[in-house]
């Protein structure tokens, strides 16, 4: 999915007139924005987790939970007062700050690098009323016309909720 995305917004940036490899450099730049929540989360399980073992399942606790769409659904909303675009910026930061809690509790679940790889399937299963309300709620959002605000504070209050399992 993320190389796909990643795919996407390259065509789209060198449709639109930028060099190929000026494309490349910015349509990476979303994922990096996380680079620092996965470095954060290595040192909260104490350094023994490797880089690339954190990073893989941050993505895929992203992906699992629709993260990304969550986002790109937010930076869609026309935001039409100073209220409303400071809302949405709350809403995404807090999305950000939801996804790192959930892969930290997940971590720290998992007891150590040796528990990294097995860590989403054990953390599935231990949230699995949860994670339908989440599957639910997502696919509700899916189906709308348009997501407002209101529907991403609702998706926030499932994800918070997440984050206290």
């Amino acid at each position: 999915e993320r190389a796909t995305a990643l795919a996407e917004r390259r065509a789209a940036l060198a449709s639109d007139g930028a060099p190929a490899d000026l494309a490349t450099a910015i349509a990476g730049l979303g994922p990096l924005a996380s680079g620092l929540d996965i470095v954060r989360l290595v040192d909260a399980a104490g350094g023994s987790a490797p880089i690339a073992d954190v990073a893989r399942v941050y993505f895929a606790v992203g992906a699992r939970l629709g993260l990304g769409w969550l986002r790109d659904a937010a930076a869609r909303i026309r935001a039409e007062t100073n209220w409303q675009r400071l809302a949405v910026g709350a809403i995404v930061d807090d999305l950000f700050q939801q996804h790192a809690e959930i892969v930290r509790r997940a971590l720290a679940a998992a007891g150590g690098p040796a528990g990294v790889p097995a860590l989403a399937e054990a953390w599935t299963a231990r949230n699995q009323a949860g994670l339908a309300r989440v599957d639910s709620l997502l696919e509700q959002l899916h189906a709308a016309p348009a997501v407002d605000l209101a529907a991403l504070a609702v998706a926030g209050r499932e994800l918070r909720a997440l984050t206290l399992a």
